[in-house]
């Protein structure tokens, strides 16, 4: 049953136990057995979006109509759709390939925001399903910076959803030499259709 851990209008949203962990588990499971999967062709190396300065986004890896792991990412979406219509009030439209990403020791991602979607239209938003849990003390914690001085922080657990507005700033933490796995992720990113909640 999903359940709602945090829910800040207009802003984020994170949700537990939206899909089932199973399914996540066996992907999971399937990613990190596939030695060289991030070179596979389920995957699809990045392309050029406009207002992406930095060369961190080049490690983006777009899924690919030929992986295995398609028709689940399409139930994911459908899931997210519906949950957030029902329970938000928010038609969720996508926007692009949904894309996966994984992060090793001592690797993080540094405050931003998603230019591509950001100006491109305030009624967007982002979503991350995390597929593995990180313990206390490995790090890949994902950082919402809300204002000056307000910060939402957001571990990685299995299943969980955090969907929020695109003009959001975050950031992840470091990935410590205790981490035991990488932080592997799903991204999806929407508009709106009726804007926001």
């Amino acid at each position: 049953m999903a359940v709602f851990d945090c829910k800040l209008p207009d802003k984020l949203f994170v949700l537990d136990g939206f899909f089932d962990n199973s399914v996540i588990q066996a992907m999971y499971n399937e990613i990190t057995f596939l030695e060289n999967f991030w070179g596979q062709n389920f995957l699809k190396l990045d392309i050029t979006v406009p207002h992406r300065e930095d060369a961190l986004f080049l490690t983006h890896k777009f899924v690919s109509d030929k992986s295995p792991f398609c028709n689940i990412i399409e139930d994911m979406d459908k899931v997210i759709k519906e949950i957030f219509d029902k329970e938000c009030n928010i038609q969720l439209e996508g926007r692009g390939s949904p894309w996966m990403w994984n992060s090793g020791i001592g690797e993080y991602v540094p405050k931003h925001i998603d230019r591509s979607d950001y100006i491109s239209g305030e009624k967007n938003w982002k979503a991350i399903v995390y597929f593995n849990t990180m313990e206390e003390g490995w790090g890949g914690e994902t950082i919402f910076h809300l204002g000056d001085f307000e910060k939402i922080i957001v571990a990685p657990k299995m299943g969980r959803l955090a969907l929020f507005k695109a003009d959001i700033y975050h950031s992840t933490t470091c990935i410590s030499r205790h981490a035991l796995n990488k932080r592997i992720m799903l991204n999806y990113a929407y508009t709106s259709a009726n804007g926001t909640a």
